[in-house]
């Protein structure tokens, strides 16, 4: 039968392992970058069958990066910098379940 859900919860991402590059500088690639990201999420669901379902589903955050060391481009140096990225969005989920 069908049914309306609201759900809430909150997630922490501790990167493993990071990779950046920059195309505008060929061959810099900084890796091993520190950081993390969190999140608050509200999900409204309706439930087709048991089986089908979807939702909306609305995040708000920050992800923070520490930024890397000088790296050698050719000449110069460049680096990641440190970086704070707050952020807003959506996901609409359409859920099959076998």
């Amino acid at each position: 039968t069908a049914a309306w859900s609201f759900s809430y919860f909150a997630e922490y991402l501790l990167p493993f392992y990071s990779n950046t590059t920059n195309t505008g500088l060929p061959g810099w690639e900084a890796s091993g970058i520190d950081g993390y990201s969190y999140a608050v999420s509200g999900r409204l669901g309706y439930d087709f069958t048991e089986k089908v379902s979807l939702a909306l589903q609305i995040t708000g955050g920050r992800q923070h990066w520490e930024g890397s060391d000088w790296i050698p481009v050719g000449d110069s140096r460049a680096k990641w910098p440190e970086n704070d990225t707050d952020f807003i969005g959506g996901f609409i989920n359409i859920y099959k379940q076998f």
